[in-house]
C-alpha cells in the first residue's frame, strides 16, 4: 500500500535494508514549478549535540520528527536469494525515469572509494533495483569512531565539482520524490544557493510552506552564498547526500550505506544531515571524523546548521508543517556568521 506520510525518527534495528512505501507521486512539474505537498507533519532538529548520542528530534511529546523519504521508505523490498548471497528486490511500479539507475550510480560511486562499507548493486532496471541484503546488528561507540574516520576517506576520495553527478550518471537525481539536481557549479556557494536553497525556497513558499517573512533570510543566504562568503579551500568531496540516521545500516562489522542521493559537495552536509535527524553515538562519528579529516574549517560545527537548510525545505515542500520556520531559523543562524 502506498503511504504518503513520513515515517517516524527512530533508530531501529531493522532486518535487511530499510522498506516502506512511496510518498505518492510528488513529482516536480518543470513547466510550472509546482510541488504536490502531502499533509503536514513536525519540525525537525536543527543542531543540538549533546552527550555521547545525538539528542532526539524536537516534534510532540510521544512522537518524533520525520525524516527525508529515501528511495527504499518509498518502493518495497522484497527478500530474494542469488546464490549465497540474500538479496533486497525494491520495485516501484512506473517509476521516473532513472529513478533506481542514479541510486545505482551512486553506490557504485560510493562504494568505488573503497572506505565506508556500502550495499552492494546486484542488478538494476526501470522500475526495480536488486542489493545485497546487509545483515543488522547494534551500533557501538567502537563502530560509530570507525564510521567517522571511514566517512572522511570516503569524502576524500573526490568528486569533479560540486555539484557533479555520479560516475556513470548523466542528469538530475531525487532526494526523497523531489527532485535532485545534479548541476557542476564552479564553487560551493554558487552550486549551494543555485541548487539547493533558492529552488527549494521558491517550491516551499509556492505551496505556502514558507511565509514571505520566512523567506526573506533565504534569499539573503543566497545573495552571501552566491558571494562566496561560507567558501573555504576544500576540494569536492565525494558525499552521500541524504546521509539520515536510516541511511546508515549498522552490521555486525560496523555502519554501511544505503540510499544515496550521490553528487559532489560538502563535506559537512553529509555531517549535517548526521546532526539533524539522530544518528546514534554522533559525537563519536563526529570526534573520529574531525581527527581523520584534513578538509574541514575551524568552524565547521558553527556551519552545520547552514548545511541543514536544503534538508529542511525539502521537508517543507513534500510535508509543510513546522519545516518551514526551521528552514527559516537555520538560514537565520548561518548569517549571523
Amino acid at each position: 500500500m502506498w503511504d504518503s506520510r513520513p515515517k517516524p525518527l527512530r533508530h531501529e534495528a531493522r532486518e535487511g535494508l530499510l522498506s516502506g512505501a512511496p510518498a505518492g507521486e510528488n513529482r516536480y512539474a518543470a513547466s510550472t514549478g509546482r510541488w504536490p505537498i502531502p499533509g503536514g507533519s513536525r519540525p525537525a532538529n536543527i543542531g543540538g549535540i549533546k552527550g555521547g548520542r545525538a539528542r532526539p528530534a524536537l516534534g510532540a511529546p510521544g512522537r518524533a520528527a520525520a525524516p527525508i523519504l529515501t528511495r527504499s521508505a518509498r518502493a518495497p523490498a522484497l527478500p530474494l536469494h542469488t546464490g549465497a548471497m540474500q538479496t533486497f528486490r525494491k520495485h516501484r511500479h512506473r517509476a521516473p525515469d532513472g529513478f533506481f539507475a542514479v541510486e545505482a550510480a551512486g553506490l557504485n560511486w560510493l562504494a568505488s572509494a573503497r572506505a565506508v562499507k556500502v550495499a552492494s548493486v546486484i542488478s538494476v532496471d526501470a522500475d526495480s533495483i536488486v542489493l545485497e541484503r546487509l545483515p543488522t546488528a547494534s551500533p557501538t561507540p567502537s563502530h560509530a569512531r570507525d564510521f567517522g574516520r571511514a566517512l572522511a576517506a570516503m569524502h576524500d576520495a573526490g568528486a569533479a565539482a560540486f555539484g557533479s553527478p555520479p560516475d556513470g550518471w548523466a542528469g538530475d537525481g531525487f532526494i526523497g520524490d523531489a527532485p535532485l539536481p545534479l548541476r557542476p557549479e564552479p564553487s560551493w556557494g554558487a552550486f549551494y544557493s543555485r541548487h539547493r536553497v533558492l529552488p527549494y525556497a521558491d517550491g516551499a513558499h509556492h505551496r505556502g510552506a514558507l511565509t514571505l517573512e520566512q523567506y526573506r533570510p533565504l534569499t539573503a543566504l543566497c545573495a552571501r552564498l552566491e558571494r562566496g562568503d561560507f567558501d573555504d579551500p576544500a576540494p569536492p568531496a565525494r558525499i552521500h547526500g541524504d546521509l539520515w540516521s536510516g541511511n546508515v545500516m549498522w552490521t555486525p562489522s560496523g555502519a554501511a550505506l544505503i540510499d544515496p542521493a550521490a553528487h559532489g559537495g560538502h563535506r559537512i552536509t553529509d555531517l549535517a544531515m548526521l546532526a539533524l535527524f539522530a544518528v546514534p553515538y554522533l559525537n563519536e562519528i563526529l570526534d573520529a571524523y574531525a581527527r581523520a579529516s584534513d578538509h574541514l574549517p575551524t568552524d565547521w560545527r558553527a556551519l552545520i546548521p547552514l548545511h541543514q537548510v536544503h534538508p529542511l525545505l525539502v521537508h517543507a515542500m513534500l510535508f509543510g508543517g513546522g519545516y518551514g520556520a526551521q528552514a527559516a531559523r537555520a538560514a537565520s543562524a548561518a548569517l549571523t556568521l
